[in-house]
């Protein structure tokens, strides 16, 4: 699937600019974001239900731009489920197609071949209201299987469940992708949904796309101080910074923040000047508490977030500095104590004054 340009207008107002994508067949790409960022409102562009004011939708070698969306060969599964209440499990799954002329026969082996794969078969005689929140999901999402789309389109399709099944639908999910070896486009505001399923994550913020990869990719390497705040949880800590030293070693920062601790980073230095205000920032998860090359710093403990496996200490500066900082296997943390740690310089990452990636 390709979209080439594509931008959406509502009268004067513009809310996606321009977006360039390409998504490959059999892939699992994400659209994650902030709510407003434009995402659901993409993923509606490509399934027809709204309106592409510029710009190209491919799917395959067909351009859909302006078809219809019974023309454009997707299938789409809703936050809402969308299920007739009147109906069976089966005739809600079946109905696309015979309403299209399918034989009867043809539309009954579709349906108990998607029920065997989501493990409903004993649910087709039921109707909606006897049905748990996530077998209407799997209903939903059987309603899309047995019409054999190119692309599976998912708009947030796990918010309405609780935190235990969510996890277990989107084990679910994987494994349809993997047995359908499908092509699929999921939204949701959920940045952990978005890097446990994807193959591609695409960033969006205001109607523009911030950054394409994979999860890992995102989450090492950001092209900028949005991205890299909003894959990750807990977020990564920002700590002003001033450049101090410009050398062969690369860039010194000072942390005023952080009683001036000092670190040098490599990095293309081309573009930065001495006493320029830069951001660092670090994530929770890559202080050391062993000596390293980078900033010391020393912090107060405020608070302790104990999650067995990791504990995630709030802490502040003397200045007031907030930061978040996890420590594995750890079981003496203690709020109100006073500890020392190290910002590795080969974990930390600096961006410039409008946000972007100094590598």
């Amino acid at each position: 699937m390709r979209l080439n340009n594509v931008k959406k207008r509502y009268g004067t107002q513009q809310v996606i600019h321009g977006v360039d994508l390409t998504i490959e067949d059999q892939e699992f790409a994400v659209f994650v974001g902030p709510s407003g960022c434009g995402k659901s409102t993409l993923l509606r562009m490509i399934a027809g239900l709204e309106e592409t004011s510029e710009g190209e939708i491919w799917i395959g070698d067909r351009e859909v731009t302006h078809l219809a969306p019974v023309d454009r060969n997707v299938a789409m599964v809703f936050q809402s489920y969308a299920l007739y209440p009147h109906m069976t499990v089966e005739q809600n799954m079946s109905f696309a197609l015979t309403a299209n002329g399918m034989d009867k026969a043809e539309a009954t082996r579709r349906v108990d071949a998607a029920a065997k794969i989501l493990h409903i078969e004993d649910y087709l005689a039921r109707k909606p209201a006897a049905l748990s929140g996530g077998q209407r999901q799997r209903v939903a999402i059987g309603r899309a299987i047995v019409r054999d789309p190119e692309v599976f389109l998912f708009d947030e399709p796990l918010s309405n469940l609780d935190a235990e099944l969510r996890v277990h639908m989107r084990f679910e999910l994987e494994r349809l992708h993997k047995r359908l070896d499908a092509t699929m486009v999921y939204v949701t505001h959920d940045q952990v949904e978005a890097m446990t399923l994807a193959d591609k994550i695409v960033v969006l913020q205001s109607g523009l796309i911030e950054q394409v990869g994979t999860p890992l990719e995102l989450f090492d390497d950001p092209d900028n101080q949005f991205v890299a705040g909003f894959i990750g949880a807990p977020k990564m800590n920002f700590v002003p910074a001033t450049v101090s030293e410009i050398s062969e070693a690369g860039v010194t920062v000072t942390l005023p923040s952080l009683g001036s601790a000092q670190l040098t980073k490599k990095v293309e230095t081309k573009a930065l000047s001495k006493d320029q205000t830069i951001t660092l920032g670090v994530r929770p998860e890559h202080f050391s508490f062993e000596s390293c090359p980078g900033a010391q710093i020393k912090l107060q403990c405020e608070l302790v977030e104990q999650l067995g496996d990791i504990a995630y200490r709030y802490a502040e500066s003397e200045s007031g500095e907030r930061l978040i900082i996890g420590l594995r296997d750890d079981r003496t943390s203690k709020e109100g104590e006073n500890f020392e740690t190290f910002i590795p310089a080969e974990r930390a990452f600096l961006f410039d004054e409008q946000g972007g990636r100094i590598r």
